[in-house]
């Protein structure tokens, strides 16, 4: 499967809010994706794509010599093919220069979890109740 990778542009915002209503329930709105493609000293929105269409997209930071992945999504129909693998290892990629990655996931996000274990990352604390319905967040990192 051919993938393409690039930088979030205004045109995919629509597309990218709709996706994000699908698949979280406390879902970043369209505005928040908009501010990110403004802050482009510390902010990296990317998009993943395969034949023009969006199979994920990514929010992520650079501050200093760490990164954060504040926002990381694959479509329903493109989960268990590769794509998440692929997401990460772009940015990886991208910033093959970090000292460490965090992000948040789910503490019932399973599947999440055990991607970004397969890249290394160790839970390091727990954010109670840090969803808007209460559930816990593991707070995740990857030293390089």
């Amino acid at each position: 499967m051919k993938l393409v990778f690039r930088r979030m542009e205004q045109k995919d915002l629509g597309q990218i809010a709709k996706l994000e209503a699908e698949i979280f329930n406390d879902a970043w709105p369209e505005e928040s994706f908009a501010a990110e493609l403004g802050n482009e000293q510390v902010s990296y929105p990317i998009v993943m794509l395969k034949e023009e269409r969006i199979l994920g997209y990514a929010v992520v930071w650079q501050i200093g010599d760490e990164i954060q992945i504040n926002n990381i999504a694959v479509v329903p129909e493109a989960r268990n093919k590769g794509c998440g693998s692929a997401l990460l290892a772009h940015i990886f990629k991208k910033y093959s220069t970090f000292s460490s990655a965090w992000l948040e996931v789910r503490a019932s996000n399973q599947a999440a979890i055990r991607l970004y274990e397969k890249f290394n990352f160790n839970t390091r604390f727990v954010r109670r109740a840090y969803y808007s319905d209460g559930e816990d967040a593991l707070v995740m990192e990857k030293i390089r």
